[in-house]
């Protein structure tokens, strides 16, 4: 997973670069969105799921390591 930064806005990219996630915080909560690289959230197999799960997981685990609560409140 790769990790920019743009202002307040976090910006990850899966390691297979299918999926991106773009986490913006504030103080009382955070937006979160995550938009599949291939053009369409129809996928032909079932491990672009699988490869979004993973990511998931690891933006969560980045945000919090970054102190941003990801419970929103």
């Amino acid at each position: 997973m790769r990790v920019e930064i743009v202002g307040g806005t976090l910006n990850y990219i899966s390691t297979g670069t299918d999926w991106t996630a773009q986490v913006t915080a504030s103080d009382t909560a955070i937006s979160i969105m995550f938009a599949s690289n291939l053009g369409t959230m129809e996928m032909a197999s079932g491990i672009n799921y699988d490869n979004l799960a993973a990511f998931i997981g690891q933006v969560k685990d980045d945000c919090i390591a970054r102190g941003i609560n990801w419970s929103g409140n």
